[in-house]
């Protein structure tokens, strides 16, 4: 179950990251309440974390682990789309 916790903020955190992203890409400029929402992220994130290993909900080692599966399969899923685009015959010439 603690693996399966992590899981879910990880992919939690990378849904928030890439709403922030696309503000930020929207606007070309940091503004204060992208800044605002990122740091709140933070903050909910890791009171949830903290309450959950504190009422012995989840384990500690299983939660980082679902946290960083999640980050591998995400980070393993960009090169191979970087790659996938960067061998592609391109068409502008």
């Amino acid at each position: 179950m603690s693996i399966l916790v992590g899981g879910i903020l990880g992919m939690a955190n990378f849904r928030g990251m890439t709403v922030g992203l696309d503000s930020l890409l929207g606007s070309f400029k940091p503004t204060m309440k992208l800044m605002f929402l990122s740091v709140f992220r933070l903050i909910i994130i890791m009171t949830t974390m903290i309450v959950l290993v504190a009422l012995k909900v989840v384990d500690v080692l299983g939660l980082a682990a679902g946290f960083t599966a999640v980050l591998v399969v995400i980070v393993a899923e960009g090169y191979r789309a970087a790659r996938a685009v960067s061998h592609s015959p391109d068409k502008s010439e």
